[in-house]
Protein backbone atom coordinates (compact mmCIF):
# COMPACT_ATOMS: atom_id res chain seq x y z
CA UNK A 1 0.00 0.00 0.00
CA UNK A 2 1.31 3.69 -0.65
CA UNK A 3 0.42 6.82 -2.48
CA UNK A 4 1.12 7.79 -5.74
CA UNK A 5 1.35 11.91 -6.24
CA UNK A 6 4.13 13.73 -8.13
CA UNK A 7 6.34 16.34 -5.28
CA UNK A 8 9.29 18.09 -6.65
CA UNK A 9 11.55 20.13 -4.11
CA UNK A 10 13.42 22.98 -4.93
CA UNK A 11 16.73 20.95 -4.56
CA UNK A 12 15.32 19.52 -7.91
CA UNK A 13 14.54 16.06 -6.23
CA UNK A 14 11.42 14.59 -7.14
CA UNK A 15 9.27 11.27 -6.06
CA UNK A 16 6.19 9.90 -6.76
CA UNK A 17 5.64 7.07 -4.38
CA UNK A 18 4.40 8.11 -0.58
CA UNK A 19 4.72 5.00 1.76
CA UNK A 20 3.62 4.22 5.68
CA UNK A 21 7.59 4.18 7.17
CA UNK A 22 6.60 3.40 10.73
CA UNK A 23 3.23 3.69 12.75
CA UNK A 24 2.63 3.64 16.57
CA UNK A 25 -0.86 2.53 18.01
CA UNK A 26 -1.42 2.90 21.60
CA UNK A 27 -5.06 1.24 22.27
CA UNK A 28 -4.70 2.12 26.00
CA UNK A 29 -4.63 6.11 25.41
CA UNK A 30 -6.38 5.96 22.08
CA UNK A 31 -3.72 7.75 20.28
CA UNK A 32 -1.77 6.84 17.25
CA UNK A 33 0.94 8.41 14.69
CA UNK A 34 2.03 7.04 11.57
CA UNK A 35 5.28 8.74 9.51
CA UNK A 36 4.93 8.62 5.49
CA UNK A 37 8.03 9.44 3.05
CA UNK A 38 8.48 9.75 -0.29
CA UNK A 39 10.43 7.72 -2.16
CA UNK A 40 11.21 8.53 -6.52
CA UNK A 41 9.83 5.28 -7.63
CA UNK A 42 7.72 2.54 -6.45
CA UNK A 43 10.81 0.39 -7.52
CA UNK A 44 13.01 2.96 -6.02
CA UNK A 45 10.99 2.01 -2.63
CA UNK A 46 11.46 -1.73 -2.80
CA UNK A 47 15.31 -1.88 -3.77
CA UNK A 48 16.54 0.44 -1.25
CA UNK A 49 13.40 1.29 1.79
CA UNK A 50 16.14 2.78 4.15
CA UNK A 51 16.91 5.88 1.58
CA UNK A 52 13.86 7.53 0.80
CA UNK A 53 14.33 11.24 -0.77
CA UNK A 54 12.38 12.55 2.26
CA UNK A 55 12.01 10.48 5.39
CA UNK A 56 9.22 12.22 6.92
CA UNK A 57 7.40 13.28 4.26
CA UNK A 58 3.95 13.91 6.26
CA UNK A 59 2.64 12.97 9.75
CA UNK A 60 -0.13 11.61 10.87
CA UNK A 61 -1.77 11.77 14.54
CA UNK A 62 -5.13 10.12 15.68
CA UNK A 63 -6.74 11.22 18.59
CA UNK A 64 -10.14 10.38 20.50
CA UNK A 65 -12.67 10.43 18.22
CA UNK A 66 -10.42 9.75 15.14
CA UNK A 67 -8.91 6.73 16.54
CA UNK A 68 -11.94 5.63 16.94
CA UNK A 69 -13.29 6.05 13.50
CA UNK A 70 -10.04 4.89 12.09
CA UNK A 71 -8.95 2.34 14.65
CA UNK A 72 -11.42 1.40 17.47
CA UNK A 73 -13.87 -1.43 17.78
CA UNK A 74 -15.92 0.04 15.21
CA UNK A 75 -13.77 0.68 12.17
CA UNK A 76 -14.53 -0.28 9.01
CA UNK A 77 -11.09 -1.51 8.54
CA UNK A 78 -9.52 -4.35 10.75
CA UNK A 79 -6.10 -3.85 8.97
CA UNK A 80 -4.14 -0.96 11.03
CA UNK A 81 -2.12 0.03 8.09
CA UNK A 82 -4.87 0.52 5.42
CA UNK A 83 -6.87 2.29 8.29
CA UNK A 84 -3.64 4.84 8.68
CA UNK A 85 -3.69 5.08 4.36
CA UNK A 86 -7.35 5.69 4.68
CA UNK A 87 -7.26 8.18 7.65
CA UNK A 88 -4.48 10.34 6.01
CA UNK A 89 -5.91 10.71 3.01
CA UNK A 90 -9.57 12.27 4.97
CA UNK A 91 -7.76 14.03 7.77
CA UNK A 92 -5.12 16.88 6.99
CA UNK A 93 -1.64 14.99 7.33
CA UNK A 94 1.04 17.78 8.44
CA UNK A 95 2.96 17.67 5.43
CA UNK A 96 5.77 20.58 4.09
CA UNK A 97 3.89 20.36 1.45
CA UNK A 98 0.28 21.25 2.61
CA UNK A 99 -2.65 19.86 4.33
CA UNK A 100 -3.49 18.52 0.85
CA UNK A 101 -0.35 16.60 0.15
CA UNK A 102 -2.49 13.30 0.80
CA UNK A 103 -5.91 14.13 -0.18
CA UNK A 104 -5.88 13.96 -4.03
CA UNK A 105 -2.81 11.19 -4.30
CA UNK A 106 -4.04 7.86 -6.12
CA UNK A 107 -3.95 4.76 -4.02
CA UNK A 108 -1.41 1.93 -4.77
CA UNK A 109 -3.08 -1.36 -3.16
Amino acid sequence: MAFIKQHTYLNGASGNYIALRQFRIDDLTHEASAIFCLYATKQASVDSPETPIVSTFAKLRLYAGDYETYLGTGAAESDPRRSLYLAAKQIDAISDKGPSALKDAEDDI
